[in-house]
């Protein structure tokens, strides 16, 4: 790999640890949100909005950063980078069901993540995609 690669690829996974620190940080304060559930119900919903929006700006960081992550690698990482954020989508799809609550404010993180392994697959698989187009189409001239 070379040094701008590797660079590249340094700072893509700082910048998706940056973003899963600040879901993280979400995920802490809606999960201590849930234990007031029941009490002052405006001031509830007005901070679990804004807990929420803490979570929801973390996926956006972690979605630059594996694009960053999908340009250092080469065509067969990204596309088995790709199928592999898509069985851990899977994979929380269906056991993050029992680690957060949907019906409380922790449910949150659940989509958030869900949006996270969703869009980093399809991220790598589209970046893969066109590397295969782009690498095909050109090795014939």
């Amino acid at each position: 790999m070379s040094k701008i690669r590797s660079t590249v690829f340094a700072v893509s996974v700082c910048t998706i640890s940056v973003g899963l620190v600040v879901i993280a940080v979400g995920a802490i304060l809606l999960r201590r949100l849930d234990q007031h559930m029941y009490e002052h119900a405006v001031d509830f919903y007005d901070l679990a909005r804004r807990y929420d929006s803490i979570t929801l700006a973390g996926a956006p960081v972690c979605l630059a950063g594996c694009f960053g992550v999908a340009l250092a690698l080469g065509c067969t990482d990204v596309f088995k980078a790709g199928v592999g954020a898509a069985v851990i989508g899977f994979a929380t799809a269906v056991f993050g069901l029992a680690l957060f609550p949907i019906h409380g404010a922790s449910g949150a993180v659940y989509f958030t993540l869900l949006l996270v392994m969703f869009g980093a697959s399809l991220i790598f698989l589209l970046v893969a995609s066109v590397r295969s187009i782009w690498y095909r189409s050109h090795s014939n001239h």
